[in-house]
């Protein structure tokens, strides 16, 4: 299946396109306000830590991830059945975001500015006992008179003053979410998304099943007899009279339409017959025809589907020139080959296909 038969598709069934995903949208919607109200408002607050080394002596990520484990030690000791609250570190941005979550509008703002400010404390403390201990360190390694220097040229006052000096910034939550609106247009998203991919989908497989003809295209893949006209207008019927008879040099007495599908009691005939009357007296008014050549005007034979009744390939046979009817989106490619078969048998005069919408 080609790109422009996805396009054909989805034009042709824009009704069901636009409406199942807007459908799965409400649908998802309106449940998922339903569940949330059942379950009770739900509230959620967001505070961040963010830590600047301003000496760029300090590797900001190794920081980070002390915030995290102190963070997450203060949540396991503090832990609240009726609320929950979560740290994530954003190395991005050099930040722990703390986000909490309850029933509690103002409970959830406070949990998550306490935790924050917590970590930050706890955060300040470890890096000035972290800088004590390695003051120790140098001291104890470093001989008598000479002046205590670390690996990277950067002395040991340079680096405790480094640890003491980063700065820790709160964002404070200043206000709470509820999670009905927010989550009920998240969920209407995902029906929209969800619903159009699986009617495209069902649309495929069925067109992928069926194989209708929705063009010219779809006749070329069966046969190579040409298409005479499309549509079944009064322009359509004119540019079929014309085209059939450019596809046979012998009179027309009689026209026989055969339909893929239907019955004998077809629009195209009608529209034919008016179409030749039409022309033909146009014609006469022009002087390009003599009046009586009117009288010789062919008849036109509308005959029911051969699925319906074989007795049609019969009238076929006898006719001056047959046109296969077919019907965009509604007839296949196995409907018009097994026809085009039955007409070979009766060795009928085949000279084109009419398309109709």
């Amino acid at each position: 299946m080609t790109l422009n038969d996805f396009w054909l598709i989805i034009r042709h069934y824009a009704k069901w396109v636009i409406a199942v995903p807007l459908v799965c949208a409400l649908v998802l919607g309106v449940l998922t306000c339903v569940f949330d109200h059942t379950r009770g408002k739900n509230f959620a607050a967001s505070a961040s830590l963010t830590i600047t080394d301003s000496t760029a002596l300090l590797g900001t990520t190794s920081i980070l991830n002390l915030m995290e484990v102190l963070a997450q030690n203060e949540l396991a000791l503090a832990s609240d059945e009726e609320m929950t609250v979560e740290a994530v570190a954003d190395p991005a941005t050099q930040s722990v975001v703390f986000t909490a979550s309850g029933s509690s509008e103002n409970g959830v703002i406070a949990a998550a500015n306490d935790i924050a400010d917590r970590t930050a404390e706890l955060t300040k403390q470890a890096l000035i006992d972290q800088g004590e201990v390695y003051l120790n360190v140098v001291d104890e390694a470093t001989p008598e008179g000479e002046s205590p220097m670390s690996l990277s040229g950067v002395t040991a006052a340079d680096r405790i003053a480094a640890l003491r000096s980063c700065a820790f910034t709160v964002s404070e939550a200043k206000e709470a979410i509820a999670n009905g609106a927010g989550g009920a247009l998240k969920y209407a998203g995902v029906g929209l998304v969800g619903g159009l991919f699986l009617v495209i989908c069902a649309l495929a497989l069925v067109d992928s099943a069926r194989r209708p003809i929705k063009g010219d295209a779809g006749v070329a893949a069966v046969t190579d007899i040409p298409v005479l006209s499309r549509g079944s207008d009064a322009t359509a019927g004119e540019r079929l009279w014309l085209n059939v008879q450019f596809c046979t040099d012998k009179p027309l007495d009689s026209l026989c339409l055969i339909p893929l599908s239907g019955s004998a009691d077809m629009a195209m005939g009608s529209v034919l017959s008016d179409a030749i009357e039409n022309m033909r007296s146009n014609s006469v008014k022009a002087g390009r025809l003599d009046t009586g050549d009117c009288e010789n005007q062919p008849s036109i034979v509308c005959c029911d589907s051969l699925q319906k009744d074989i007795l049609g390939a019969h009238t076929a046979r006898e006719s001056s020139a047959v046109v296969v009817i077919v019907q965009a989106w509604r007839d296949t490619e196995e409907m018009l080959h097994d026809t085009l078969s039955e007409l070979k048998l009766a060795d009928a005069p085949v000279v084109g296909v009419a398309l109709t919408d």
